[in-house]
Parts: C-alpha cells; sequence; structure tokens
C-alpha cells in the first residue's frame, strides 16, 4: 500500500517523464515486494506448528444391507479402518521436526487406549514400554487392576442370587458356599495393597500427589466389599459399582499409561517447552 501510494505521487508530480527512471523504480518496487513477501513466508514457517487428527474425518459408515442379508465385513469402511486403526487421537509437529502423539482410540485392540508416540528422525516412535519401565509407581498400579476381575466375579454372583429370588435359608447357604470365601481372599489382598500405599514415599511432589489421590479412592472399597459379603440387597450393589469405579481410577492414577481418551487437543508452550493438554469441553 505504501509503495503504490508513492507510485502515484511521483506520477502526478511530473517526475516520471523520464521513462528510465520510471522503469527503475518499478524495478526497485518489485525487488522490495520480494524482499518482504520471503521474510513473512520465513517468519510464518519459523513458528508454524500443525496440530491435527491423523486419520481422515471424512470417513462415512456404509450404507445398512436389506434385511435378512450377512454381514461378511466390519461395519464401515474395511480399508478406512485398516489405515485407521487408532481414532480421534490429537497429534502435534513441530518445525524441528519433533512431535507428539497422544490420546485416541484402538479400534483394533483388546486395549482401547492407543500408544503414545514421539516423533525422532522422521519416524513416529511408540514410547509406552519406555514409560512403564520408568514408572516408579507401576507395580502398585499393576497390583490394583488384577483386583478388577475379582471384584467383577463377586458382584456377579452377589447378583445372580439375588435375582433369583430364592428364600432366605437358600440365598445365606450359597453366600457361605460361593461367596464369603471370594469375598474373604479378596478383603486380604486389598489390605495388602492398601498397606503398600501408605508406606510408598516419595520426595517428588507428582508421584505423592498421585498415590494420595490413589490411596483416597481405593481406602472407600474395602468396606463395600466385606458389606457384600454379607448380603445382597439395591443399596450394596449401587455401592459396588462405585468401588468398581473408584478402583479403576485408583489404578489410572498410578498407572504410565493415560486412560483412553479421545479429542484432547494439545498444543506446545515455548516458554517452558512442554507439551499442553486441553480438556475438551461439550
Amino acid at each position: 500500500m505504501r509503495l503504490s501510494f508513492i507510485w502515484i505521487c511521483l506520477t502526478k508530480s511530473g517526475l516520471f517523464h523520464n521513462v528510465k527512471l520510471k522503469v527503475f523504480f518499478f524495478i526497485v518496487c518489485l525487488g522490495l515486494v520480494a524482499i518482504n513477501s520471503k521474510t513473512l513466508i520465513a517468519d510464518e514457517t519459523k513458528s508454524s506448528t500443525k496440530v491435527y487428527l491423523p486419520e481422515a474425518l471424512k470417513y462415512q459408515p456404509s450404507l445398512p444391507k436389506k434385511r435378512g442379508d450377512n454381514y461378511t465385513s466390519l461395519p464401515g469402511n474395511p480399508e478406512w479402518l485398516e489405515k485407521f486403526a487408532i481414532i480421534l487421537g490429537w497429534r502435534i509437529e513441530l518445525n524441528d521436526d519433533s512431535g507428539l502423539t497422544f490420546g485416541g482410540l484402538s479400534i483394533r485392540t483388546e486395549d482401547p487406549r492407543s500408544p503414545t508416540m514421539v516423533k525422532k528422525e522422521g519416524q513416529w516412535v511408540p514410547i509406552n514400554e519406555e514409560l512403564i519401565r520408568k514408572n516408579k509407581l507401576q507395580e502398585l498400579s499393576n497390583k490394583i487392576l488384577e483386583l478388577r476381575k475379582p471384584l467383577k466375579h463377586i458382584t456377579s454372583l452377589a447378583r445372580h442370587i439375588y435375582l433369583e429370588g430364592v428364600d432366605e435359608n437358600a440365598e445365606k447357604v450359597y453366600y457361605e458356599k460361593e461367596i464369603a470365601p471370594k469375598v474373604s481372599d479378596l478383603a486380604n489382598k486389598i489390605k495388602v495393597i492398601s498397606d503398600n500405599l501408605t508406606k510408598a514415599k516419595f520426595e517428588d511432589a507428582y508421584l505423592t500427589g498421585q498415590v494420595s489421590y490413589a490411596t483416597s479412592l481405593f481406602s472407600q472399597i474395602l468396606p463395600v466389599v466385606m458389606a457384600i459379603g454379607a448380603k445382597g440387597n439395591h443399596a450394596n450393589f449401587l455401592a459396588l459399582r462405585q468401588a468398581r469405579i473408584n478402583l479403576e481410577s485408583a489404578y489410572e492414577a498410578l498407572d504410565a499409561i493415560p486412560p483412553a481418551r479421545v479429542l484432547s487437543m494439545m498444543a506446545y508452550d515455548e516458554k517452558t517447552k512442554l507439551y499442553v493438554l486441553e480438556s475438551p469441553k461439550f
């Protein structure tokens, strides 16, 4: 805009009657424009950070077949599923060819958590094994996770006899034979882990905070398990549901691998040189 204004002023002033002077000024203007554009592009490239979803979001599931037809393939486009086995995770790439891939849903594995990856020498490298190996809380996390299956088993047995509607004596016999021994075994394991959580001491503030949070959740499980070992009722089943949530939340708090999540956009903080996770808002 400034160059255009100067050009108009010089033209009206009569200084451009000399053709050579006009051509020279025109060439100078082109040179300044090229230099300015190149500088803008360089600045933009220098500060650019790509944040994107790795998979194609234009995916649409296939139309349903007629009633009675056999489905011989996975719902949706099989080629799309093969190419994008992890969906709705975020990836961020910096201008120095480094980057981070985090979150998403793994749709072809038993564990829905997608691998966290970093970009090294142009290649995306999973770091889950490294995170697990370096996590000082991993053993505690694994021990807590081992309790999920017996807790679910006890819940299913108690719910079964409760819904059968048998008389009180038959229900008592079933509890003594099928449920009480399993409750006793689970309670002992819970007490051992509770002692280990109490003994876990760290100088690191983050580790201390995670242990404290996990302990506050885990300490609520034992009374619920002991209660269901005596009798099944509506209130106890509701408490069991919350106990399982507390157990899994405690395990996740100590685990090196974050729980499965989707659409958690990331940003890179130039000042601290850290990746920042933005919580999705719905």
